[in-house]
Formats: C-alpha cells, structure tokens, sequence
C-alpha cells in the first residue's frame, strides 16, 4: 500500500483503493476498509495524491474480477514488477499504459520500489503512509488497547499485586510463529521424530511443491547458519537467560504452536503467565474477527505493539514492520534472537550443561540485538529501518 502510494504521486495518477487479493492458504475475504480507517487514509493523503474507493462509471469495465487470473491477456494489467524498481522502471513501463488505457492495474507492489534515490518527497510519503496514514479499524484498536489491558494485570496467585486495584505489570510480546507452514519451509529437524519429518515434508510438497531451496541442505547446517527458528523451549530458555522470571506475562500471537500442548509445556513450566487472544478476550469480543485471519493479525499487531519488550522467532513482514513501527514510536525493546549462537550454545555441552554459562553468553551474544535504532543500510527496508530516512515526520503519537 505504501509504495502503491508513492507510485501514484510519481506518476501523477488517481489511486484506487488497493485490492487484497484472496489466497486460498488464508481463506480471508477481508479487503481495505475491514482492517484499516478508509477516512483516516484519504484525509491524511489529502494533499498529497488524489484517492478514490471507486472508478468512475466509465471505467466500470476495471473491475478485479476482470484480471483475476487472467492478468497477462490484459493489455493495460502489469503483473511483473522487478525489485527495488527505480521511478524511471515506471515512467518506462507504467505510464504508456496510463497514457493509452486510462487506467493501469498493476498486480502486486510489495517491495518493488527502490529505497534508494528516490526524491525527497516520495520518501517522505512512503513513511508518512506507513506510519501515520495507515491505521487500523476503531474495532481492532480498541479491542488490542483492552487485552493490552488485561496483560497488564496478569497476576501469580500469591503475587503481592494481586490485590492491588489498578496495578500494572509490564509484559514481553512474543512471535512465536512455530507454525506447520513456517516449520515446513524452514525444512529443519525440530526433534520430533521420523513422522514429524515425513508430516512436514508432505505438506511443503504440498504447498511449494519442489521450490524450496532449503529442502535440499542438511537440517543439521539449516541450524548452524541459524535458518530454523527456535522451539518454545529454546525461547524460554533465552528469556529467562535475558534475567525474566515467573511472575512475567507473555503475550503469544500467532495461529495454534505446531505439536500442541506437549511443545508449549515448557515454555510454560518457566513462564506460567502466558496468554493469547483466545484467552484473554471472550467468545462474543473475538466473534467479528472469526474466520478473519488478517484481522486476527492486526490485532495481534496492536498487542505486540503495545508490549514493553517484543522477541519474534521468524522473519517476515509482521515482524519487520512492526519493529520497524516499535523503533520509529520509542524505540521500544525489540529482541530478534541470534539464531546461529544459540545453536552453537545449544550444541555445546560446556554452556549446554551449566546454566550460569549459558546464560551469561547468550545475554552477551544479544546486547547489541535489544532494539536501540539501527541506521538503515543499502537496500534494507525503511518499513524496518526507518532511521535516517522517515525520522523527519516522526511524533509520539503511537494510534
């Protein structure tokens, strides 16, 4: 949506709201104005391009059912779009289909425009757009700020908060993303055996079919080149190196852990206090997000968001933009693990065996991983980085 943004100020074009496409894999209906403010959207870009949630009754034909599935045979429907495109890809590629067709559809903007030498005011747009313009619905906001509430209260029995009326505790949110889909393409040996193996193995056949790079390394070196996220037990085990205790809550966001209660058995025998939004809201506050896996995403966001200390187990987009969001409006704690020196610990019977000694070099191998802004490098993202470039529009409003 950002770059769709700056592309269209580039081009001195009318942007359409965008289209969510629906993938079969998320089974979600939900387009635009179900996850973000549509007012909030078009009066923030106001000034800077031209929106509008529909074409005019002349174009009607441009509809996305016309190039679902068909978007090559459609002249004016641009379905490659190279990476880090510079803005004269587009003036070459984009705008004769504007100047002959009126109208350009153009499937997919994900990371297809560079984030180096563009002009000053596309950069500042593409971060006036991630940061201000885009903002989730009232519903997802509020109920997020609820069960950010409610995570503040989490209380041990025995605790000597329990009984203080207002307190508030701090709690770490936490990506686990150990997922069948996420553990599938990492095509690593999470120790469940032979038919873990075989299970995870068919279904990324299933899926990726035969395109998987990863499938053919050694799981052994997938691990040591730290490409295997870590286990519910390897989390807990960094966090209560990082010095946390019992008594600290833990937000899990994501679907249902791969392998069920057995795998989140001991994460939680160190960290009692875990919670989820199945857990924390109730069945009528979560029933207009059912079936809706990207607004159950967006709440989770704004949960993590809100959290004093965030860790995610995975690479992505959720948590690069969201740490991208935690830097820009803190920065607030954001603890990517050090995947590689975790395994060489893990696998090391000298750390292994003493806790004192695991400890004390996974704290060291992570202060520098703890969330202080990091200056963006060459082609590394803005929506992750966003110092230098999007720290002149920044504030401390964090809605």
């Amino acid at each position: 949506v950002c770059n769709a943004v700056a592309v269209a100020r580039l081009l001195n074009a009318t942007l359409v709201i965008p289209y969510f496409k629906h993938h079969p894999f998320w089974n979600d209906p939900s387009q635009f104005e179900d996850i973000y403010d549509l007012n909030h959207f078009m009066s923030t870009l106001k000034g800077d391009v031209k929106i509008v949630t529909e074409l005019p009754a002349m174009y009607s034909w441009s509809t996305p059912s016309f190039y679902w599935g068909r978007c090559l045979d459609r002249p004016n429907c641009m379905t490659f779009l190279p990476k880090h495109t510079t803005p004269k890809w587009f003036f070459q590629h984009i705008l004769p289909i504007m100047e002959r067709y009126e109208v350009a559809a153009v499937d997919g903007f994900e990371h297809k425009l560079t984030f180096e030498g563009l002009p000053a005011s596309i950069s500042k747009l593409r971060c006036k757009v991630n940061f201000y313009a885009l903002r989730f619905v009232k519903p997802i906001r509020d109920l997020g700020d609820a069960l950010t509430l409610r995570m503040r209260t989490k209380t041990l029995s025995g605790d000597p908060l329990r009984n203080q009326e207002n307190s508030t505790k701090k709690y770490i949110g936490l990506h686990v993303r150990f997922e069948r889909d996420m553990l599938a393409y990492s095509s690593c040996d999470f120790g469940g055996g032979q038919a873990e193996q075989k299970a995870l193995a068919s279904f990324r056949y299933q899926v990726w079919s035969n395109r998987v790079i990863k499938a053919l390394k050694r799981p052994s070196d997938l691990r040591r080149n730290g490409s295997c996220p870590l286990t519910p037990e390897e989390i807990g085990l960094l966090l209560a190196a990082f010095g946390f205790t019992a008594t600290t809550p833990l937000y899990i966001a994501g679907k249902a852990v791969y392998g069920g209660p057995r795998r989140m058995e001991p994460l939680k025998s160190l960290f009692p206090l875990v919670e989820n939004k199945h857990s924390l809201a109730t069945r009528q506050e979560l029933a207009p997000f059912r079936n809706f896996a990207h607004k159950l995403t967006a709440l989770d966001f704004r949960v993590l968001f809100n959290s004093d200390v965030y860790m995610s187990n995975a690479a992505g987009n959720l948590p690069n933009v969201l740490t991208g969001h935690r830097s820009y409006f803190g920065p607030y704690a954001s603890v990517h693990p050090d995947k590689a020196r975790l395994a060489t610990l893990l696998s090391d019977e000298r750390h292994a065996t003493n806790w004192t000694s695991f400890a004390e070099r996974a704290f060291a191998a992570h202060e520098s991983r703890m969330g202080a802004i990091e200056p963006r490098k060459s082609r590394y993202s803005v929506f992750r980085y966003p110092a230098p470039d999007c720290m002149c529009l920044r504030s401390n409003s964090r809605d």
